[in-house]
């Protein structure tokens, strides 16, 4: 039997704080009456087939900390109101067909260490308010329209262990503001249209594991790494050149090493390859090495 629960009825539920409707096979709009349950301090609607706004009504629920939309058809903006959920720690909104610029209200949810807005149609330049948001360890705003530089004050998440902005139109230089974030462990930047030399401070990151650079416009020489935390790089798809560092094949933990398609890079391959003994994959194809 199909049973259907009228979302409506919840709004006597006035006492409700933890509300998990995920992975189910719920549709239509999210009611406005949701703005009701003032008491509300995890809601969770993810892997359903919600569509719609997201009612305004939902800034109401300032006692919630985690608010879980991902995985649905919501389309349009983000509502401004959702700035007033300061108590947040966790959002996600991944996954839906949002448009529209980020708000910049998204700024004012300083306790938030978790941010997903991945895999929407969001456009834009990426607002400089949220550097507000210094208690964050994850940001993912990967395969979006976002165009434009990545803004300087993203300098400030210091506590930042995993930031995705990959598939995006972003341009411009990787601004050395960015050599703050000294806890990153994940920079996913490719698919995008970044320029210049790759910034030495990004092969000095003392916890940095996966960096993936393709799909970009890059040039220059690769700088020597300073750390030996690494256990994947991805390179391909650039305008590199010169030869490979030799820092790169002392990554003792190097699991993945993907350099193809730079066309310029020269020089020999360093015996000491053979002691990444981790290694699954190794492509060094369409270069100029000898």
């Amino acid at each position: 039997n199909i049973i259907k629960l009228d979302l409506s009825l919840l709004d006597n539920l006035t006492q409700l704080i933890f509300l998990d409707l995920s992975s189910n096979n719920f549709s239509g709009q999210i009611p406005s009456l949701f703005g009701n349950l003032t008491q509300l301090t995890s809601l969770d609607l993810s892997s359903n087939n919600f569509n719609g706004q997201i009612p305004s009504s939902l800034g109401n629920l300032t006692q919630l900390t985690s608010l879980d939309l991902s995985s649905n058809n919501f389309n349009g903006q983000i509502p401004s109101s959702l700035g007033n959920l300061t108590q947040l720690t966790s959002l996600d909104l991944s996954s839906n067909n949002f448009s529209g610029q980020i708000p910049s209200s998204l700024g004012n949810l300083t306790q938030l260490t978790s941010l997903d807005l991945s895999s929407n149609n969001f456009s834009g330049q990426i607002p400089s308010s949220l550097g507000n948001l210094v208690q964050l360890r994850s940001l993912f705003l990967s395969s979006n329209k976002l165009m434009g530089q990545v803004p300087d004050s993203l300098g400030s998440l210091v506590n930042l262990s995993y930031l995705s902005l990959s598939n995006n139109q972003l341009v411009g230089h990787i601004h050395s503001q960015l050599n703050t974030l000294s806890n990153l462990q994940f920079l996913f930047l490719y698919g995008n249209l970044f320029n210049g030399t790759i910034p030495s401070f990004l092969f000095a990151l003392p916890s940095l594991q996966y960096l993936d650079l393709h799909n970009n416009n890059f040039i220059g020489n690769i700088s020597e790494l300073q750390h030996d935390s690494l256990r994947f790089l991805d390179l391909s798809n650039n305008h590199l050149r010169g030869p490979i560092p030799s820092s790169i094949f002392k990554q003792e933990n190097l699991t993945t090493l993907i350099l193809a398609s730079n066309s310029n890079l020269t020089g020999e391959i360093s015996s000491s390859i053979c002691k990444l003994r981790f290694l699954l994959i190794l492509d060094l194809s369409t270069n100029s090495l000898s």
